[in-house]
C-alpha cells in the first residue's frame, strides 16, 4: 500500500480471509491489530515517523472507524458529529491526518 523514507512498508495480509493491516520493517512483519469488535484493518498511509493510519472495519465498509497506529498502540479516531463510520486516508510528518466520515 505505501512506503516511507525510512523503508517501512505497510500493506494487507489475508489470514483466514480477514484482511489485516501490517507494517514491515527490518525484515519483520507486525500485525497492526483491530479496534474492539472489528475484524478487519486496512492501512492507508505511513509517515516518516512510522505512524500508520487506516480503517478498522466489521463486515463491509459500513461499520469502519479510522485509526492511528503509533508505537504498537491502535487508537480509534472516531467520527464527525452525526457520522457512524470514518476512514483515515493520509498522515504527514506533523501528525496531520485526513480522511472522511459518513
Amino acid at each position: 500500500m505505501a512506503i516511507n523514507n525510512r523503508g517501512q512498508v505497510i500493506g494487507r495480509l489475508h489470514p483466514f480471509l480477514q484482511p489485516r493491516a501490517f507494517l514491515w520493517q527490518n525484515g519483520k512483519t507486525t500485525d497492526l491489530g483491530t479496534l474492539l469488535w472489528r475484524t478487519q484493518t486496512v492501512a492507508a498511509a505511513i509517515n516518516d515517523r512510522g505512524q500508520v493510519v487506516g480503517s478498522s472495519c466489521a463486515d463491509g465498509e459500513e461499520h469502519c472507524r479510522a485509526f492511528l497506529w503509533d508505537g504498537g498502540k491502535l487508537t480509534d479516531l472516531g467520527t464527525l458529529p452525526g457520522g457512524d463510520a470514518s476512514h483515515a486516508t493520509a498522515i504527514n510528518n506533523h501528525n496531520h491526518i485526513v480522511g472522511y466520515s459518513t
